[in-house]
Order: C-alpha cells, then structure tokens, then sequence
C-alpha cells in the first residue's frame, strides 16, 4: 500500500502579503463554498482560487474558447469534484490530454467527441494566457509549482447533450455524489486497522516487504501486509484518481495513529515519487500536504463511517 504514490505537489514560496480585493469580485457561490468548507486559516486561499477557478470554468464555456463543447465536461468534473478549484483542474488536465490525442492521432480518430471538442490546442493555448494572468491578480507575489488533488476526467457518455453556454455549477450540483463505495471503505478500513496495531518500526518493515513485491500479486501484497485479499486485488487495480487518495489516506491514518512518524513517512513518499518538486523541504510544503491528507480523511469519515 505504500507503492501508492501521488506527486506531491508544493507551494515553493514565503507567505505572500494580504491582498485586499473588492467583494464583488468573489462570486457568493465561492463564498458560500468555502464558508462552509474552509478553515479560517485557508480561508482567504479558498475565495481566491475558487474566484479564479469560477472565472476559469465560465470563460470556458463561452465563445472565445469552447463554447458548449465544454459544458459536458464541466458537468462531469463538478459531479466528481467537492470545490470549483478541482473541477477546473479536472477541466485543465481533460483540455490538456485532448490536445496531446489530437496530436497524436488527429481530431477525426477520436471517437469520444467530448475529447475531441476539447482538442483545439489554440483554445488551450488561450485560456492557459488567460489562467496565467488571473493567477498573477490573485496571487502577485506566489509561485505555483503543483496544483490541486482532484478526480479526472473519465470520458462522455454516449451522445452527450449539446447545449448553449451555462454559468458553472452550483455546489447542490455536487453534493449527494459520494465518491468511495464499499469496497473502498473497507480496504481502507483493514488500512486504517494495520496502520493503529502496528508500530512504527513495524510498518517500516511492512513497506520494506511491498516494495520488495516486484509484480502486481495481489496474493503476495496480502500476505506481506494482513489486507484481505478482496482489499489487496482491489488496490492493486486502482487507477491514478484512487491511488492518490489511498496514498493520502495511508499518510492520514499514520498521523492519527502515529504522529511522530508522519514526517518520516511523508519524507519517504517524496522520495519514491519521480517528481523531483515532491522533496518536502519547509515547514510550509508540509503543512499543505497536511491539508490535502486531512481532506481524503474528512472524505473517508462522512462517507464510510467513523475510524
């Protein structure tokens, strides 16, 4: 389980002054989202990427860039996503890996035609100018070098719906969307079990024992670390989206159950990732992977139950 690895992404900046900005620039939408979700200490962070976001996500949707090409997958990325800022991320990454299908294959051997609406690299190139310059008035005095933990795109279903150009999606649009079923809950139950009756000594070895797996066996993955083997062919088949939210979890579950260890433990994922920005060197970068593990467990709590 500890083979399950994000990119750990981090701010690479000093605190950057307060900015004051006029409340008519925030939509009450954002307000209402982060008021409801947000810490008071990621507060003023949640209004101005979810501002930029909102912005993102209209602009799309109008004539200058996709027009109704893209309210499918706006619609699609805010039923997998909680906030503005990760479906505009899902919206990004699906605009981005249309653009390289394209390159590869040309627009007319692309059978989903939501990809393929998303295929212009022009658009892209316009509304990456347009994220730049947004991202300069939120935040004149950070450098960004990650982004946000969000679901991605998966496809369109078969004929889509085409319809004219809408303001994006209000959070009741989300809500009700759960996003672990139950085989999920109880993989990361029997983690969660692992993770408090062993110590940290213990799981060092545990995590020794996968890495050496060099196979996907879900039968040596079970023996080695106690999961049943229902939980271990299950995470053995994860794709991106659920792998990072295992590997986010395994840091969650490790914090609750053993907090001295969470520097260490995050420390070793940094160093398995291939991304050489996923060194965790600051108290800061530390503290906003904190934020993201404390969210994979708010999500495993109100939709699996207490741990």
């Amino acid at each position: 389980m500890f083979r399950l690895l994000p990119k750990l992404l981090v701010l690479a900046t000093l605190a950057a002054p307060v900015q004051v900005w006029a409340q008519a620039e925030i939509p009450q939408a954002v307000i209402e989202q982060c008021n409801a979700a947000a810490s008071a200490a990621r507060l003023p962070d949640c209004l101005k990427s979810g501002a930029m976001a909102w912005e993102l996500i209209r602009l799309a949707q109008t004539g200058e860039f996709y027009a109704a090409a893209a309210k499918p997958i706006v619609e699609i990325c805010a039923s997998k996503n909680d906030t503005y800022e990760a479906t505009w991320a899902c919206f990004e990454d699906a605009a981005e890996k249309a653009v390289e299908t394209r390159e590869l294959i040309g627009v007319a051997n692309i059978a989903d035609r939501c990809v393929a609406g998303l295929s212009d690299p022009d658009s892209l190139a316009r509304l990456s100018a347009t994220q730049k310059t947004l991202r300069s008035k939120w935040y004149p005095d950070r450098m960004f070098i990650g982004g946000t933990m969000y679901f991605s795109f998966q496809g369109c279903p078969t004929g889509p719906e085409e319809s004219g150009v809408t303001a994006p999606p209000r959070d009741g649009a989300v809500k009700g969307q759960k996003i672990l079923d139950q085989q999920a809950c109880s993989a990361y139950a029997e983690i969660g079990q692992i993770i408090s009756a062993n110590t940290p000594e213990a799981l060092r070895e545990i995590g020794a024992r996968v890495k050496a797996v060099k196979t996907k066996d879900p039968d040596a993955v079970a023996g080695v670390t106690g999961l049943s083997d229902e939980s271990a062919a299950w995470l053995m088949e994860l794709e991106q989206d659920n792998a990072v939210r295992t590997a986010m979890l395994v840091g969650a579950f490790i914090k609750k159950y053993h907090p001295e260890f969470l520097d260490e433990a995050m420390d070793d994922l940094a160093d398995q990732s291939n991304d050489p920005t996923a060194r965790i060197g600051s108290a800061m970068g530390k503290a906003f992977v904190e934020k993201i593990i404390d969210t994979a467990m708010r999500t495993y709590k109100e939709e699996c139950g207490p741990s």
